[in-house]
């Protein structure tokens, strides 16, 4: 409930009311589809969000064991994986 409120609280309340306003008109009216619709949505773009993540989060790892914290005029701890690695 206190989520709720913030949500109203936030001015985004206006907004989540247009959007399901919208998802409402693309299902003809059809409050469990327009769920359905939304949901689907939001799922994929959840997705999406993990794969982008993922993506980014092995381009930093792979710098990071290239290069260490030299490159960032840093040395690199002994016990790193990066310093075992070079």
């Amino acid at each position: 409930m206190e989520r709720i409120a913030s949500h109203c609280l936030s001015g985004t309340h206006g907004e989540a009311e247009a959007i399901a306003a919208t998802y409402l008109r693309l299902a003809d009216g059809d409050a469990r589809v327009a769920l359905e619709l939304a949901v689907a949505d939001a799922l994929n773009d959840i997705d999406a969000a993990q794969r982008e993540f993922n993506a980014v989060a092995r381009w930093v790892s792979r710098g990071y064991a290239r290069c260490g914290l030299s490159c960032f005029g840093q040395s690199a701890p002994e016990h790193s994986v990066a310093a075992a690695a070079l």
